[in-house]
């Protein structure tokens, strides 16, 4: 078992602003004085690795606190916040897809509460490889088992990570690309979310299921990529 070090520790090798703990998570979740103190699950190597490439232009990588919280619990906390939340703020409430019992599967689905250190992968056209985009799932998938240490972000984590670097920094991140998820819905298409800066919906998290019958051809995945979460040691 290799040494993980505290979240006061990856501060000081990542930024204080790309490091979001438990103290700095919105009025929804419970603050903890011993947030700095806390074990990432991370070793000194790992955030040394992932700050020189934060450094150099070849990632983009955030060390965030996730709650363990449900998509449904994080998008109806999201409705009481007017300046970035969650489309319309009524979907859980009225006739939306996945307010459907048949959806239950993914919108109650939880994981475990932590750190996570995420890659973005950039914001800028010149970074559509670093984010894996306009590979379809499949040529995603086949690069990441090279990736040892890393795997696709789930759901849940991506966008909570979202929401809370933009609370803690005002920092919008997915702004004019998408996280393709492995999640699917009931009929089988996959799960994505991004798009937080498109025209007609700023400052919101979209969500949708990408069309089954475009899943085998490239030329849909224009502006679709994947977060990347790294693997811990403890």
């Amino acid at each position: 078992m290799k040494d993980t070090i505290a979240v006061s520790d990856a501060a000081l090798i990542l930024g204080s602003e790309r490091v979001i703990n438990a103290s700095l998570i919105g009025k929804a979740f419970v603050h903890s004085e011993n947030a700095l103190y806390e074990k990432t699950g991370y070793t000194r190597e790992q955030l040394e690795s992932a700050a020189d490439s934060n450094n150099k232009g070849l990632a983009n990588w955030f060390l965030v606190y996730h709650s363990g919280k449900s998509p449904k619990e994080i998008l109806n906390e999201r409705f009481e916040n007017l300046e970035f939340g969650f489309g319309e703020t009524d979907r859980f409430y009225k006739n939306h897809w996945f307010s459907y019992s048949n959806e239950s599967f993914w919108t109650e689905k939880k994981e475990k509460a932590g750190y996570y250190l995420l890659n973005f992968g950039g914001e800028e056209d010149e970074s559509r490889e670093l984010r894996f985009e306009s590979m379809t799932f499949s040529e995603q998938e086949e690069k990441i088992r090279f990736l040892f240490e890393k795997r696709r972000a789930p759901f849940n984590i991506v966008m909570e990570a979202v929401f809370s670097i933009y609370d803690s920094f005002g920092i919008l991140l997915l702004k004019q690309w998408k996280h393709l998820s492995d999640t699917r819905i009931h009929d089988g298409r996959l799960l994505y979310l991004g798009g937080t800066a498109s025209k007609s919906n700023k400052k919101m998290m979209n969500v949708f299921g990408f069309p089954k019958e475009q899943e085998s051809d490239p030329k849909y995945y224009y502006g679709f990529g994947m977060v990347l979460l790294m693997r811990k040691w403890e």
